[in-house]
């Protein structure tokens, strides 16, 4: 139950469930369930989501429950069932362009995150790493990988194994043959290699 009330609370964050609707699924949760007083369950039902900050008592109690790992893959897991029932271009592009960024902010170091990496750079303009891929193109493989996101996030938060998920590869030939992602190899081991070198600064100024 914890697992599901997470998911459905973290898409409440991004807007991409109604928050009337979590509401009466918190209220289904008490009927079918004993309400215990140190429980998630207690916590999201005791918020007023009629007040202008119920957004920052769910992201409070979801950070005290999650771990880092946790929440990210809570993230990607939401923003690509966003994708997936999204029909404005648009807003399906940004969604790629956020996950995307997860990937720089993690520096480079999950194979699920490059995926979409990948496929952000292919709606740059004149990118010389990859042949150019028309918008069609690029919604459509969202919508396939987000469809295989959450398949293997519900395979693998069953037993809660975070890192797991977040080094699947979910379009291993098929981006090879539409991306050349032979070019890319080198600029992800020189990021490792670059932060590698900065951890090893920080530890050796005692800052780390």
């Amino acid at each position: 139950m914890n697992q599901e009330l997470k998911e459905k609370a973290y898409r409440v964050l991004i807007d991409s469930l109604d928050v009337t609707v979590f509401e009466k699924y918190l209220y289904k949760l008490v009927d079918e369930n004993e309400l215990k007083s140190n429980s998630l369950l207690f916590d999201f039902v005791n918020i007023d989501y009629k007040s202008g900050n119920y957004n920052k008592k769910v992201a409070g109690f979801l950070k005290d429950s999650c771990t880092d790992d946790e929440l990210l893959c809570l993230e990607i897991y939401s923003k690509s069932k966003k994708i997936l029932k999204n029909t404005e271009d648009t807003v399906v592009l940004q969604l790629v362009e956020s996950i995307s960024k997860l990937n720089v902010k993690t520096e480079y170091q999950y194979d699920l995150l490059y995926n979409f990496y990948l496929l952000n750079v292919g709606t740059l303009p004149d990118s010389y790493f990859y042949y150019h891929l028309t918008k069609e193109k690029i919604i459509i493989k969202a919508k396939l990988f987000s469809e295989k996101v959450i398949s293997k996030f519900n395979f693998y938060k069953e037993t809660e194994d975070w890192y797991g998920f977040l080094n699947c590869i979910i379009e291993k030939e098929e981006t090879k043959n539409d991306f050349r992602i032979s070019n890319y190899i080198p600029i992800k081991q020189n990021e490792s290699l670059f932060s590698s070198t900065i951890n090893l600064f920080k530890v050796m100024l005692g800052i780390k």
